[in-house]
């Protein structure tokens, strides 16, 4: 709180001897050199600002929850004194990566920090915090069928005997260090297996000789087994 207050001071402080410093010497420089004297005082009061929002406030990126990014930054904007005028300068501070790109969107529609906010909640508390459950149910489905098309692409298909059964395709799987996604109903004597990736799918396409799942096969490894 001390800091907040000092900070703002020393923010006011600064604008105001530049005012003063304006104002003594306009009887002794010249008038373009008080001219470019204003200007650069006054670009030092707004560094000023501009440091003590970048030091003292966290900038929201659009990952936050945005309603307690909101309620703590209004917090510390009315412990510090903030003039609404400066919370107006104060936005494009307070934001960052996907929350800086909307500002910039819509910085048009924005003429108060009120508006500002309103454009936060709109954006990111209806996407990430209201989203309907059929809007998810939407967006999984979708997800859904681009996994399983990836996968589509990326399977290899063996000839197996009618002794084996899903649960030994798995175990042979794992002894061999081979990742499927999904092992599909065997039809007409062949199985197919689905990866997520060309990796997985090169590594067991090459490990996998064609009658790995043939009657020897199963012997051989399960015999051994018992």
């Amino acid at each position: 709180m001390e800091t907040d207050k000092q900070t703002q001071s020393n923010v006011h402080l600064t604008v105001t001897t530049t005012m003063n410093k304006n104002n003594d010497n306009t009887d002794i420089l010249p008038n373009d050199m008080v001219e470019n004297n204003t200007h650069c005082e006054t670009n030092e009061g707004e560094n000023n600002f501009e440091v003590f929002i970048l030091k003292n406030f966290t900038r929201f990126s659009g990952d936050q929850d945005v309603n307690i990014w909101l309620d703590e930054t209004v917090d510390k904007l009315d412990r510090s004194l903030i003039t609404t005028n400066l919370r107006f300068a104060a936005i494009p501070l307070l934001v960052k990566g996907q929350a800086h790109k909307v500002y910039l969107k819509n910085k048009r529609n924005i003429q108060s920090f009120d508006d500002f906010t309103e454009l936060l909640l709109s954006y990111f508390d209806s996407r990430t915090h209201t989203r309907s459950q059929s809007a998810i149910q939407r967006r999984n489905q979708r997800r859904h069928a681009k996994l399983k098309l990836k996968q589509q692409q990326f399977s290899i298909k063996r000839p197996i005997d009618l002794n084996w059964k899903p649960i030994h395709v798995k175990q042979v799987l794992k002894q061999h260090n081979i990742k499927p996604a999904r092992i599909l109903e065997v039809r007409n004597h062949i199985v197919t297996i689905q990866f997520n990736n060309a990796k997985d799918h090169d590594a067991a396409d090459t490990s996998l000789p064609d009658d790995i799942f043939n009657s020897e096969h199963f012997h051989q490894y399960f015999n051994a087994e018992q």
